[in-house]
């Protein structure tokens, strides 16, 4: 060993504050290094250290933490890593002592999650996208610009009396309560609320037997705009409900040239429908093909806007032309419910008319298992000269009136 060799003594405190600066030094440029790549390769964010994040794109540091399980992003609005790390344990301790302030809570408006809702239903891809558009209108009406803090139960007892004042029926106020209650739920998932209120739904009446007759569906007709006639006949014809109608497409949909059938994939239950073409619902898709290719060749839509857009909402038209025809208390559903009502009618078993309606339970599957597609389009010959039959009663019926009213008259 070397004469002038000494052991190493205690740092002084310059010392260790020169060591500790150092390693600062170097752990910040590693970070720098680390973000530099995480960047690179397009990450939506990078962690900086415990609890702070500093996002894609972004300027400031954000802090992630949980409170009651769930997690919770928080802007810093700091530029500065000192700055954020103190800002963090100031959170990280009010958390701790219980004393964590409500954030953004407080300041979330109902438009904000009424805006996440029709997002998760664009997002997800679901079905009913129209019915939940029409339900977030309605209940804009009421709670657009309120806290959604302040939509407590009280609240939505108001909203529940408000609507039946307009006129709205249980069934129609219990859709826009769901849509409510989603909204709330998919607002607690993310933390933007701190406690879900109850959504009491209404009573409703017995599910309804009406249907159309073969005289009422050519009355309403004769009062709606020329190409919701074709769509209402189809419904009529065919059973299916209004949103497979509307998503109908030519491809893969409709095969008119070789298997002669309708191929409904957007059905309630999710399972395909096939639907023999025959007939009169034969000659209405040949008819819109025609129209198609005439006016509008690039149209993906099976029925469509004069303008060759996509049928949308037509809610309005409807009950106008309802209303013109004296056809009370009639929905637009009520037209598939026709279909089921002439199936039976007409002498169709009840497991075939069930496959071409789409019903399902278990008993019903059962009953139907074995139906083959020529068992289908047999019912649907069946079918067309039913209905083929009752039109031309219907129509005799209201010629015989009209004669009879001219002679009065007269």
């Amino acid at each position: 060993m070397r004469e002038d060799y000494e052991e190493p003594g205690e740092l002084t405190p310059e010392e260790e504050e020169a060591n500790r600066y150092q390693l600062e030094e170097m752990e910040k440029y590693a970070r720098e290094v680390a973000f530099e790549e995480a960047r690179k390769k397009g990450a939506p964010y990078w962690r900086v250290e415990k609890n702070l994040y500093l996002p894609k794109n972004s300027k400031t540091f954000w802090l992630k933490y949980s409170k009651n399980g769930k997690p919770i992003w928080e802007n810093t609005h700091m530029h500065s890593l000192a700055e954020a790390r103190k800002y963090r344990d100031l959170r990280l301790g009010q958390r701790v002592s219980n004393t964590l302030p409500e954030l953004r809570v407080n300041k979330i408006l109902f438009d904000e999650i009424a805006e996440d809702y029709l997002v998760y239903y664009r997002v997800n891809d679901l079905r009913s996208i129209d019915r939940a558009e029409y339900s977030v209108k309605a209940l804009k009406k009421y709670f657009s610009g309120m806290k959604v803090i302040d939509i407590a139960t009280d609240k939505i007892e108001q909203y529940k009396l408000d609507r039946k004042k307009a006129g709205k029926k249980n069934g129609t106020i219990n859709r826009e309560l769901a849509a409510l209650h989603k909204m709330l739920s998919l607002a607690d998932d993310s933390g933007k609320i701190n406690k879900m209120p109850k959504v009491k739904r209404l009573a409703e009446a017995k599910p309804r037997k009406i249907y159309f007759t073969h005289g009422e569906i050519i009355e309403a007709q004769k009062h709606l705009p020329p190409h919701l006639q074709i769509l209402a006949r189809a419904s009529f014809l065919s059973g299916m409900r209004k949103g497979e109608l509307q998503n109908l497409r030519w491809e893969p949909n409709i095969d008119i040239d070789e298997r002669f059938e309708i191929k409904v994939t957007e059905t309630k239950n999710k399972e395909v429908k096939i639907i023999p073409l025959v007939g009169e619902l034969l000659s209405i898709i040949q008819g819109q093909r025609n129209l198609m290719r005439l006016n509008h060749p690039n149209c993906p839509w099976v029925f469509f806007q004069p303008n060759g857009k996509q049928i949308k909402d037509f809610r309005g038209s409807w009950k106008k032309a309802l209303k013109e025809a004296g056809i009370l208390d009639h929905r637009f559903h009520d037209l598939r419910r026709s279909m089921s009502t002439n199936l039976r009618e007409g002498g169709i078993a009840d497991g075939v008319g069930m496959q071409l309606t789409g019903h399902k339970t278990q008993q019903i599957y059962r009953n139907y298992q074995g139906t083959n597609q020529e068992h289908l389009k047999a019912a649907m010959l069946k079918l067309e000269a039913y209905n083929k039959e009752k039109f031309l009663q219907a129509k005799l019926k209201t010629v015989k009136m009209e004669g009879q009213k001219g002679k009065e008259d007269n």
